[in-house]
């Protein structure tokens, strides 16, 4: 069972994260178009957009991590990004 899961994980995690994107994107245009009301359509894109970043941290934990910045910030950063040539060391 555990073979099974590992091969379908990423499909899933996916799958999950382009369901959320599309369910935020969605929700914009709503806001958008007046069929939804602000306030609701804030509330649901704010969690449509966490479940989104929960689904691509769980997709690809190997290449996003997230480290402290500072006291208070944090930064998102994956691997295949190579180092910021405005930031010295």
């Amino acid at each position: 069972m555990k073979r099974l899961w590992q091969k379908h994980k990423k499909k899933v995690f996916g799958s999950f994260a382009f369901l959320m994107f599309f369910l935020m994107y969605g929700t914009v245009g709503a806001v958008e178009c007046d069929t939804l009301p602000l306030f609701e359509g804030t509330i649901r894109s704010i969690i449509f957009l966490a479940l989104w970043v929960l689904a691509l941290l769980l997709l690809g934990e190997e290449h996003i991590t997230i480290e402290t910045v500072e006291k208070d910030r944090y930064a998102i950063t994956t691997k295949r990004n190579g180092p910021n040539p405005k930031e010295k060391n």
